[in-house]
């Protein structure tokens, strides 16, 4: 069971959680309802690694959602061996580098499924260079730029115009 502890000093709440005879800290909680979710949550990351369960859903948008938002609190449940360690990619070109070839559950790709997935990194990359759905004459310069685009910077909002703009106009025509 996670202990929560007050820390007067700071005005804030303490969580801590014993793993494999290590007790790990986790500082920095506002609220103690704040540190009992968050002990809650390390809880049941402990019950599905100890059992070897794959990791419900709500759990898995809850890692991600603290690797985005506390990449410290993050690194230590990778410390802890509770989680995959996750490194940040600095641009598009990088994140399109990792994901052709990434691997799902240990298993690498298939060459169609690598092609599949360079295709639409290109229709990706395209889209960010604001070429033209169709064009066979690509000007490398724009892709160029495009992916060396700050990978932070897509924002949903690109990703939803990107599916209206390339992605929708395929469905229509299938």
């Amino acid at each position: 069971m996670a202990s929560i502890y007050a820390n007067k000093t700071y005005n804030s709440f303490v969580v801590e959680v014993s793993f494999i005879n290590k007790r790990w800290r986790f500082w920095g909680f506002p609220r103690r309802s704040d540190a009992e979710k968050f002990g809650k949550q390390m809880e049941d990351l402990k019950t599905y690694h100890k059992h070897g369960l794959e990791r419900p859903t709500p759990l898995v948008v809850w890692l991600d959602n603290l690797w985005k938002n506390n990449p410290e609190k993050y690194n230590l449940i990778v410390e802890m061996g509770l989680a995959e360690f996750r490194e940040q990619c600095g641009t598009v070109g990088e994140l399109i580098e990792r994901f052709v070839p990434y691997a799902i559950n240990g298993q690498e790709p298939k060459k169609r499924t690598s092609i599949g997935r360079r295709g639409a990194c290109n229709v990706l990359l395209n889209f960010l260079a604001r070429q033209k759905a169709g064009n066979f004459r690509r000007d490398a310069r724009a892709l160029k730029l495009a992916s060396n685009i700050p990978a932070k910077e897509i924002t949903p909002e690109i990703a939803e115009k990107f599916y209206r703009d390339w992605v929708s106009v395929g469905d229509s025509n299938g």
